[in-house]
This record gives C-alpha cells, sequence and structure tokens, in this order.
C-alpha cells in the first residue's frame, strides 16, 4: 500500500485563493477537495453567524 499523508484544513472564502496558491506552489501535483461549510466545532474555533 502506497501510505500518503492528508492536509485538512478550514479557511474563510477570503483565504481560499491565497490556499490554493501556496498548495500549487508546495506540490503542483497536488489535488483540492473544497465543501462549503455552516459550522465548524472544536477546541480553538469560534462560532460566526453569517445570517
Amino acid at each position: 500500500m502506497n501510505k500518503k499523508n492528508m492536509l485538512m484544513v478550514i479557511v474563510s472564502n477570503q483565504q481560499y485563493q491565497s490556499l490554493l496558491q501556496t498548495i500549487k506552489g508546495i506540490d503542483p501535483d497536488s489535488f483540492v477537495i473544497a465543501y462549503n461549510v455552516s459550522e465548524v466545532h472544536g477546541l480553538g474555533f469560534n462560532y460566526y453567524s453569517v445570517v
């Protein structure tokens, strides 16, 4: 089995394009899966209402 590392991040819409550029600069063969989320819970995250 060929093991790979995976990085999972949560960024704002404003940070998304910068993140894509950074990822492609580090690994041009990388791929990104993006989801729109309405809430994130856990240590270190704050809730901001967007409605």
